[in-house]
């Protein structure tokens, strides 16, 4: 198993709208093959900073499947 993982800087005052297009995205991402789950966490010391998690089977899933 793999985790790809991705800093986010989102704009002030943009946060909710993010966290809701995230929830949104959440689904899509997890029909793409080799998918085992995903997580995305708020820094604590930075305002509208990100870290985005996703686990998968293996590097060829996110390589061929998800960026294809």
């Amino acid at each position: 198993m793999i985790i790809e993982h991705a800093l986010l800087r989102v704009k002030a005052g943009e946060e909710g709208a993010f966290e809701a297009a995230m929830l949104k995205a959440r689904s899509l991402i997890a029909v793409s093959p080799g998918f085992h789950g995903i997580e995305v966490r708020r820094a604590v010391d930075t305002v509208g900073l990100y870290l985005l998690m996703v686990e998968r089977a293996e590097v060829a899933r996110h390589r061929d499947g998800f960026r294809k």
